[in-house]
């Protein structure tokens, strides 16, 4: 009994189809296999290696003790003016018998530094007080006595009739009385021996006063 191509190659080609199916799934299951071994064997990638900024531990904060200074600062300067609570303004005047003076000087000493001038009448009045007073002090207080803006003849005419014990000094153009802002006369302060002032008084002060002043 005879087939007919048709029928006899039917067959033939399902098989054939079959095995080109399982040649190919089996090419794809190698291929999976080959790429899982091919990563199996990759080297493992190290972690980055860590920076200086990112291996060095967070900065803490400071305690308060160790925001304290180290040493102690030095005190600033003391400021320099007529005012009470104050360093006296340094100066230098000639006397009446041409010696020049400083307010350096009488340092460590109580200093009555009076400003006055003999036209002015309060300054006149008072002026028997000064000299009767610069007797009696002793050797840790000084008197100046700053006349202001007169000649020397003039004061000398002046002082001819009360001699003082203690130095006259000459402020001719006013800078001294400038620099220790005086507005009225006779004025007078009174500085500590380390150089403070330590009292301002307008006016005149009288005897008793002036011992107040000084028994500070």
């Amino acid at each position: 009994m005879s087939h007919s191509p048709d029928a006899a190659g039917h067959p033939r080609w399902r098989w054939l189809l079959a095995g080109a199916g399982l040649f190919a799934a089996g090419g794809v299951i190698g291929a999976l296999l080959m790429l899982s071994l091919f990563l199996y064997r990759l080297p493992a990638v190290a972690p980055a290696a860590p920076t200086a900024s990112s291996s060095r531990a967070p900065a803490s904060p400071r305690s308060p003790s160790s925001a304290l200074p180290t040493s102690v600062p030095t005190p600033t300067a003391l400021p320099v003016g007529p005012a009470v609570g104050q360093q006296a303004p340094s100066f230098a005047l000639p006397a009446l018998d041409g010696t020049v003076l400083t307010l350096e000087a009488f340092r460590g000493r109580t200093v009555l530094l009076h400003f006055w001038a003999s036209w002015c009448r309060p300054c006149r009045e008072e002026w028997p007080e000064w000299v009767a007073f610069g007797t009696t002090i002793s050797d840790t207080v000084a008197i100046l006595a700053v006349n202001v803006e007169e000649t020397p003849e003039a004061v000398r005419a002046f002082l001819d009739e009360q001699p003082p014990p203690f130095p006259v000094l000459l402020d001719a153009d006013g800078a001294v009385s400038d620099l220790y802002r005086v507005t009225a006369l006779p004025t007078t302060f009174l500085i500590d021996p380390q150089g403070m002032v330590q009292e301002v008084v307008p006016g005149n002060l009288g005897r008793d006063r002036l011992e107040q002043l000084i028994a500070r």
